[in-house]
C-alpha cells in the first residue's frame, strides 16, 4: 500500500515542492546466518511475515538567488519503524535440521534509515562555464539496525533478570552526522568536437568520523 499528497510552487526564481507520503510493506522475508549459542552450531535464520511502515513528509526547493549563484534544499522528516512481529525459524547450517520456530518481537522498532535528512548546497557559475558547489548534509534520529534473533523469545525468555531483559530489548540511537562537501569542475571546448572536463572533489572537508549503519549483534 502507498499513498501521496503533493504540492507545488515555481516562478522564475523560486521552485517548492512538498509531499507527505505513507507506504506500507508485508510478507517481508530474510535469511540471517549466525551462530547458536544454545544449539553450539552455525545456523540459518528464515525471519518471514515482517511488516514495515513508513510515513512523513519531505520538502524541497531551488532557489535563483542571481543568474551566476543559485542553491538547492531538501529535508525530509519520516518514520520508518517495523509494523509488526515476525515468525523465526533456525535451521542448523550442517544438516539442515529444525532448531526452532520462534517468534521476533520486533514490532515498533526503528530501520535503519535516517528519519531526519538535510541537504543544502550553494553553486556559483561565472562566465567561462566553470562551477563551484559546497554542499552540506546532515542525517539525524538514527538508529542501530535491530537483530531478529536477539529478540526472539527463544532467547528473551532465557533472560535473567529485568535489567538483562531491558538491555536485550533496547535499541541503540547513533550520533547524528554531518558532511560538508566541495566540488570544482571546468569544462574545455577543442577543434572537431572535442571536449574536456576536469573536475575535483573533496567529500567531508572537515574530516568528520561518521558511522553510516549499524547492525545489532
Amino acid at each position: 500500500f502507498a499513498a501521496e499528497a503533493s504540492y507545488h510552487y515555481h516562478n522564475e526564481r523560486v521552485e517548492v515542492a512538498a509531499t507527505l507520503f505513507i507506504t506500507t510493506h508485508s510478507n517481508l522475508s530474510t535469511v540471517v546466518r549466525y551462530y547458536d549459542d544454545m544449539a553450539s552450531t552455525m545456523a540459518n535464520a528464515v525471519v518471514c511475515d515482517m511488516g514495515i511502515l513508513n510515513f512523513g513528509a519531505e520538502a524541497s526547493a531551488k532557489v535563483r538567488w542571481m543568474n551566476k549563484l543559485q542553491s538547492s534544499f531538501v529535508l525530509t522528516a519520516a518514520q520508518y519503524r517495523y509494523a509488526r512481529n515476525a515468525n523465526i525459524m533456525c535451521y542448523a547450517d550442517a544438516d539442515n535440521r529444525l532448531i526452532a520456530n520462534t517468534t521476533s518481537y520486533i514490532k515498533g522498532y526503528h530501520t535503519s534509515n535516517p528519519e531526519i535528512t538535510l541537504y543544502g548546497d550553494i553553486e556559483f557559475r561565472p562566465k567561462g562555464s566553470w562551477m563551484a558547489r559546497l554542499a552540506v548534509s546532515y542525517w539525524g534520529m538514527r538508529y542501530v539496525e535491530p537483530s531478529f534473533i536477539r529478540r526472539s523469545e527463544r532467547i528473551t525468555l532465557h533472560a535473567p533478570s529485568k535489567e538483562e531483559y531491558d538491555a536485550l530489548m533496547s535499541q541503540r540511537r547513533l550520533k547524528d552526522a554531518a558532511l560538508v562537501d566541495v566540488y570544482v569542475a571546468k569544462p574545455f571546448e577543442f577543434q572537431n568536437d572535442l571536449s574536456l572536463r576536469l573536475q575535483l572533489s573533496v567529500n567531508n572537508l572537515p574530516g568528520s568520523n561518521v558511522v553510516y549503519r549499524s547492525y545489532e549483534q
